[in-house]
């Protein structure tokens, strides 16, 4: 594992210790699992962009074709 120094606003650091400790955990937990959640929506948005992109091709079926088919589900 590598330390690292980061910069903050003394707002964003007071809003961190305050989060941390009602939450019982410690500040590097915090901001770790934040970015960790951040990556994943950024890799779960790329993903779906990606998918969209991979089907630009295809029929699209309208809402009301999807109720003719399956029902009303």
């Amino acid at each position: 594992m590598t330390l690292t120094t980061i910069r903050l606003d003394d707002d964003l650091l007071q809003w961190i210790n305050e989060y941390a400790e009602f939450n019982g955990i410690t500040k590097t937990r915090l901001i770790r699992d934040i970015l960790m959640e951040k990556m994943q929506d950024d890799e779960d948005y790329l993903e779906g962009v990606n998918s969209v992109n991979e089907t630009a091709d295809e029929a699209i079926i309208s809402r009301e074709d999807m109720l003719m088919r399956y029902g009303d589900v």
